[in-house]
């Protein structure tokens, strides 16, 4: 099998199918700030017990491991080895991770921890949980070698969907905490004596949003700068970290989580037609907090858009009280995570996939990850037995291909005006999608394009 990775100045080979890679090392970065680096650790400090975190180089804002590009691991106060996973596979949700990591577990260098996703980076967990998953394997992981050829025997993975798309409702106990504490507080406040709900509706929009907001400005001065997650796993992990995130047409991964979702289905029905109401509503609110967020904020439509995906109920009573925070059409604008995925990882550490590629070619995706995860090939009977795996039959796989195999369940196929529609929507996202992919910070296969026929 030929090797997935080539220097960026050595021809392209015509065979096979190579994985773009910039000739640096993992971990050489260049857009992100040591700063933001050194916030994310003073926010982990405030998130968790700041013994219980890895040591931490301050002068060049870095966490220090055993090894300095493996598994990061440290010794406890106790003597123990204590590890973390070098591999996330961050999502995103309905794009095939599930059955991505299916696959993987059969590879022998890779160990699953007693959970396989752990939700760390986005939801109030510990950093004494986190290791917990991986006690099995810590001695394994902290002495794994590369002596088979520069390939790790042992490497921890998690896969936890929700880490790449870090939109508000998603990750507020992580990054935006002053702020949900500001507004739970008002909330209070507005509904405590006996108004109405127009009335408290107005009392928000009055006094808490803007309050909100500006306590959490605070809390980021004092930080030093505005936290995402990937910043968090970055102060983390360092660069011992390869971060794996499959992409699939916005479109149908929309399309799949509507009806993956009983929420969905039960509001606005689970037909085509339902499906169409909640495109429609869902493209129209986001339209809406676009121009709000232009004209109130003074700033350009691509930075409008991006604070509405990441903070979109933070703009008033007509936000908060969209059902379910336009979330899962946000999941769908991948351009508005990659761009600080890449910024934060641009030493080659995250491989973009694409799910259609996947479904089409499995072991060319598998070929893929395990050479970006530095670990011998897929080949002989490991490569069968994952092949052979049973696909997870969950929303993940579905596409809009009736009700065969792989398909979206019976009756449910998208009508041509609602597809015409979310791909009008998601055009201008997917060429940012590529432009970011054309800088050259993050790994894909050779040859990939992230537009999907309608940039």
């Amino acid at each position: 099998m030929d090797d997935f990775y080539e220097e960026e100045e050595q021809e392209q080979r015509d065979v096979g199918r190579t994985t773009q890679y910039q000739a640096k090392r993992y971990g050489e970065t260049e857009g992100v700030k040591p700063e933001a680096i050194r916030a994310a650790r003073r926010l982990w400090e405030q998130l968790d017990e700041p013994k219980a975190l890895p040591p931490w180089d301050e002068r060049n804002a870095k966490p220090q491991f055993l090894q300095a590009d493996g598994n990061p691991c440290w010794t406890s106060d106790s003597g123990k080895n204590v590890c973390l996973p070098l591999v996330h596979v961050i999502g995103p949700f309905q794009c095939a991770t599930d059955d991505l990591l299916a696959r993987l577990k059969h590879h022998p260098a890779i160990k699953v921890g007693r959970t396989s996703k752990s939700h760390f980076f986005y939801e109030p967990r510990t950093i004494v949980e986190a290791t917990s998953h991986f006690v099995d394997h810590a001695d394994a992981l902290a002495t794994s070698s590369q002596a088979d050829g520069g390939k790790h025997d042992a490497v921890g993975i998690d896969a936890s969907p929700g880490t790449f798309s870090f939109y508000l409702a998603h990750t507020a106990d992580r990054t935006m905490r002053k702020w949900k504490d500001s507004m739970g507080a008002c909330h209070k406040e507005c509904h405590s004596d006996g108004r109405g709900a127009e009335a408290a509706d107005a009392c928000m929009d009055e006094k808490c949003f803007e309050r909100g907001i500006k306590v959490q400005q605070s809390a980021e001065r004092e930080l030093g700068a505005r936290v995402e997650v990937p910043h968090l796993v970055k102060a983390m992990q360092g660069s011992n970290v390869r971060l794996v995130a499959m992409l699939r047409n916005p479109v149908d991964r929309l399309h799949a989580s509507f009806y993956f979702h009983d929420h969905y289905r039960m509001h606005y029905g689970a037909n085509p037609e339902g499906f169409r109401r909640f495109a429609n509503e869902t493209v129209s609110m986001m339209r809406l907090c676009r121009r709000h967020v232009t004209a109130r904020s003074l700033v350009t439509e691509e930075e409008a858009t991006r604070e509405c995906a990441l903070r979109f109920e933070t703009h008033g009573m007509v936000f908060e009280k969209e059902f379910f925070h336009c979330d899962q059409a946000i999941r769908s604008m991948y351009d508005v995570f990659a761009e600080t995925w890449a910024d934060v990882f641009s030493g080659g550490e995250l491989l973009l996939l694409k799910a259609e590629d996947y479904f089409e070619r499995p072991a060319d995706t598998l070929q893929a990850v395990a050479d970006h995860l530095q670990i011998r090939a897929f080949d002989g009977d490991v490569l069968q037995r994952a092949l052979r795996e049973k696909l997870v039959r969950n929303a993940d796989g579905r596409r809009d291909s009736g009700s065969g195999p792989g398909g979206s369940p019976a009756g449910t196929v998208m009508d041509a005006s609602t597809r015409a529609l979310l791909e009008e929507f998601y055009a201008p996202h997917n060429r940012r999608l590529q432009q970011i992919v054309a800088g050259g910070a993050v790994r894909t296969l050779a040859g990939t394009t992230f537009t999907w026929g309608y940039e």
